[in-house]
């Protein structure tokens, strides 16, 4: 059977390109297709996994072809490859052959497909798609290695989040018993109908100090080829984590520690550290350092500081819990007023009885007044609000002291249940001066930048001397105090009281509280200093 020699004379719709010998009549042509079936059928390609560029072609024949060879041909019908059609190459009917090409062909090409017999008769031409994949494929994909550090459970491969079509990966490896071991990891699975990805693997049972090969196995798109390739072998070392100093070496429960060495897993959660035999938290991670806190519940004592990867355990330090130092113990001071003019009262504006105006202008002081208005009108001859001050001597509270809180008690000298509000400042000096019978004397002072605002509670009845009439905590202003450059234990320290909800009128109420009058019967009713400190 001969073939006929290529003679175009155009394409027969929807199938072939017919070609025709020298001479010959297209029926004489349809007559040698029917009888003899010569033709080729559409060629099939797919990617070859072991060489990216590589391709492999399928090209069925019809039953009895007597066909010696063929050639691949561009679109100019220069000849990219010749093959041969033998044992070989041909099983049943079907032509299969590789064809590797170069690095510059790669991407989506369009060859023709010609068979000769012995006589150089030519066959009928095909068309063929062929994606090369090459080096551009091999770069992005057959080469990406895992991130690989030991963890508290064994070996950990982060694969990253650019899996792109890898769907496998091989892991060699020996195990603690020194058995050979091969490990496959799908990397990409469906759960309940949705796709999942495998980030991380975990290798529990490698032998420390061994050498593992990983093979990762790719399958390319549809529009890329076909075919399964795998990587290049990437090895990775059993690298055990090494602890070489921590650093403190002692200190209280809870306290951080920094241990220093090499191969620790980047990661802080992946990393296992054992206090004694309690797990530490990491909080802080890099290859050459960790940051732990010694456990809360850690009593005083020497306990191994340690790692963990899977069952091996890794020789560390010892740590020293210390005994937590005393608790600072505290002293209460209770200062009694002890002068009859410590608590005083200065008028805030003239007096309205125009008879007393004279004698009792604004800032005149009442240092013997037989009650204090605080937060009140005195209405003895008309002299209205008031400010009221109280001097505590012999305070003996040691210069740099902790406050831990401060207040003052009055006893009733009425009763009082309206709305008081009564702002408290100290005078700011390290040795509060006696009261002198002067004009402004207490509103001339310097106050303390802090202050307090009191709320007073009703006053039910006289004689009460109890939390009702117990200040507002006072620390803030007895810290800034004792803070003053010129203070020293046994000085003296004044408490200014200004009113802060007080109008024209009586009515709108306030509290009156008892004055020390200098007797000593009367020392139960004088206005009472408790200062509590640390040292």
């Amino acid at each position: 059977m001969k073939l006929f020699r290529q003679k175009p004379i155009g394409l027969v719709p929807g199938f072939l390109l017919v070609l025709l010998s020298c001479g010959e009549q297209e029926d004489t042509f349809k007559e040698f297709i029917k009888k003899e079936n010569v033709y080729i059928g559409k060629p099939k390609v797919e990617t070859v996994p072991s060489g990216v560029n590589k391709v492999k072609f399928f090209i069925t024949l019809n039953s009895d072809p007597k066909i010696s060879g063929g050639k691949i041909l561009d679109l100019e019908n220069k000849v990219v490859h010749k093959f041969a059609v033998d044992k070989k190459t041909l099983k049943d009917n079907t032509l299969n052959f590789e064809v590797t090409f170069k690095e510059e062909q790669e991407g989506s090409q369009t060859f023709l497909v010609k068979l000769e017999d012995k006589d150089n008769n030519e066959s009928l031409i095909e068309e063929v798609q062929v994606n090369i994949l090459g080096k551009r494929y091999e770069a992005n994909l057959l080469t990406r290695k895992a991130k690989v550090a030991a963890g508290g459970k064994g070996l950990i491969f982060d694969w990253g989040n650019d899996l792109a079509n890898s769907f496998e990966s091989i892991i060699v490896y020996t195990n603690t018993a020194g058995k050979a071991m091969t490990k496959a990891v799908a990397h990409k699975t469906t759960v309940d109908g949705e796709e999942k990805e495998t980030k991380q693997t975990i290798v529990s049972d490698v032998k420390p100090g061994s050498t593992l090969k990983v093979h990762t196995a790719y399958k390319p798109s549809s529009e890329e080829g076909v075919g399964v390739f795998r990587s290049k072998g990437q090895e990775y070392k059993m690298e055990m984590p090494v602890i070489e100093s921590i650093s403190p070496e002692k200190g209280l429960a809870e306290a951080e520690i920094t241990i220093t060495g090499k191969n620790f897993h980047p990661t802080a959660k992946e990393n296992k550290v054992l206090f004694g035999t309690v797990e530490a938290t990491v909080s802080k991670a890099s290859a050459t350092s960790l940051t732990v806190k010694a456990p809360k519940e850690a009593k005083p004592g020497t306990y191994p500081l340690m790692m963990k990867v899977a069952e091996t355990s890794i020789a560390g330090k010892t740590f020293t819990v210390m005994p937590p130092p005393p608790a600072p113990s505290s002293t209460t001071l209770t200062i009694p007023l002890s002068h009859q003019h410590d608590d005083v009262e200065e008028s805030m504006r003239n007096s309205s009885d125009a008879k007393y105006v004279k004698d009792y202008p604004a800032g005149k002081m009442h240092l013997t007044s037989s009650d204090l208005e605080l937060g009140k009108h005195e209405v003895y001859r008309g002299i209205g609000p008031v400010l009221v001050g109280t001097r505590f001597r012999g305070v003996k509270i040691p210069k740099g002291a902790k406050i831990i809180k401060a207040s003052i008690v009055f006893m009733a000298d009425a009763k009082g249940e309206k709305p008081c509000k009564i702002r408290i400042h100290g005078e700011a000096a390290g040795n509060a001066a006696e009261y002198k019978d002067e004009s402004r004397n207490l509103s001339k002072r310097v106050q303390t930048t802090a202050s307090v605002l009191w709320d007073v509670k009703a006053w039910p009845k006289a004689g009460d001397k109890g939390e009702a009439q117990t200040t507002a905590d006072l620390k803030a202003i007895v810290q800034e105090i004792i803070a003053h450059k010129d203070w020293k234990p046994d000085n003296a320290m004044n408490f200014i009281f200004t009113p802060e909800t007080i109008t024209v009128t009586d009515a709108t109420g306030g509290r009156e509280a008892e004055t020390f009058d200098g007797k000593a019967s009367d020392k139960a009713q004088s206005p009472v200093l408790t200062i509590v400190y640390e040292e």
